[in-house]
């Protein structure tokens, strides 16, 4: 077989300085800021961790690497080495202003500017989405600036505080996505970051599947990835023993669990712009390839999943992104890492959408 063309979608390339002050905790925002400061305190977590005195040590030291990084592009000069000439990257800014912790030093739109001369720089490979908060003013302004820069998409964050059902979202975001054929992705993991003072529930309500089902049928040609296929929690659930809920005996197994959910979504046909993405999810527990080879064996499931690893996220784990990469391509073979690496994103990108049962 030829070689195959990879889009990683999607990568984070954001740096410390386009976070809030107060994102990292107990002032490590600060620290990582400051590179005198900063260096002597990796030493300390790499010591810490090579003695056995603090396992996370060494995950937060190779994390933090990335994010003092002093830009996007000493990122994506990194990320680009472990891939072969001509991969493409769906890059995700994060628009953190409205979770609660302050202004980012760097603004959203420099943000987007410094995304959209990395694109040029490095022409056909960077495909940058577009940060969209519907509570920034001028949301929709930033929108359509970013589309003419030649921006492909559109990234939600949700557990920063907005349902995905929002007016905003519901009234102007959508339907301007349907109008120009970008594609959504949006959060969809019980990780990663969110609004200062959330509860566990509140934060699970606003990243489910669940939350999408309205908006999917409100919005039936809207093209929408739900990212992470659900997040590591819940695929550990779902591949672990049936348990019943505490609080509810009642409660069919799982019946919350968002695999399962998106699953469902998926096989349903009810959805037939839908997609997820394996980013992080797998690349943190690529135990679970043979499960994604499994489910991939349905057609309606292995037509709607794109190839991601969640970059840089990922490098608080210990094995590289190159090596991850082959483990999913050997686990899954040869033409079903195609579908989900060349084909599928492809098509969520750039192809026109799938017209609604019954349209």
């Amino acid at each position: 077989m030829s070689d195959i063309r990879i889009t990683n979608c999607p990568v984070h390339l954001f740096t410390v300085d386009h976070a809030p002050k107060g994102f990292a905790p107990f002032g490590l925002g600060d620290i990582l800021r400051k590179p005198a400061t900063w260096w002597g305190i990796r030493r300390r977590l790499h010591l810490a961790s090579s003695i056995g005195g603090w396992e996370a040590g060494e995950r937060f030291a190779r994390f933090a690497s990335y994010a003092k990084a002093n830009s996007q592009r000493e990122n994506f000069e990194v990320l680009r080495k472990y891939y072969t000439p001509g991969t493409r990257f769906v890059v995700l800014p994060m628009d953190m202003a409205y979770m609660g912790l302050g202004e980012p030093r760097i603004s959203l739109e420099e943000q987007h500017n410094e995304l959209k001369e990395l694109a040029d720089e490095f022409e056909g490979l960077i495909l940058p989405f577009a940060a969209v908060d519907p509570r920034r003013p001028g949301v929709m302004d930033e929108l359509e600036r970013c589309r003419e820069m030649g921006f492909v998409g559109v990234k939600l964050y949700p557990p920063l505080g907005y349902m995905p059902g929002n007016e905003i979202l519901h009234e102007d975001v959508y339907p301007y996505c349907v109008e120009h054929n970008l594609p959504v992705m949006s959060h969809c993991s019980r990780g990663g970051v969110r609004k200062w003072g959330m509860f566990d529930s509140d934060q699970a309500a606003l990243a489910s599947p669940e939350a999408f089902k309205n908006v999917l049928k409100d919005h039936p040609k809207l093209k929408v990835c739900l990212a992470h296929f659900g997040g590591d929690t819940d695929w550990k659930n779902y591949l672990g023993p049936p348990r019943r809920d505490h609080t509810d005996p009642n409660k069919p197994f799982r019946k919350d669990n968002f695999l399962a959910l998106i699953l469902d979504m998926l096989r349903s046909g009810d959805y037939p712009n839908l997609w997820t993405d394996i980013s992080y999810t797998l690349f943190q527990f690529t135990q679970n390839v043979p499960a994604l080879d499994v489910f991939m064996n349905d057609e309606k499931v292995a037509s709607r999943v794109l190839f991601g690893s969640d970059y840089y996220m990922t490098e608080q784990e210990e094995d590289s992104e190159r090596r991850v990469s082959f483990e999913i391509r050997h686990g899954l073979g040869e033409d079903k890492f195609r579908r989900i690496a060349e084909t599928n994103p492809e098509a969520y990108l750039f192809g026109d959408p799938v017209s609604p049962p019954g349209d």
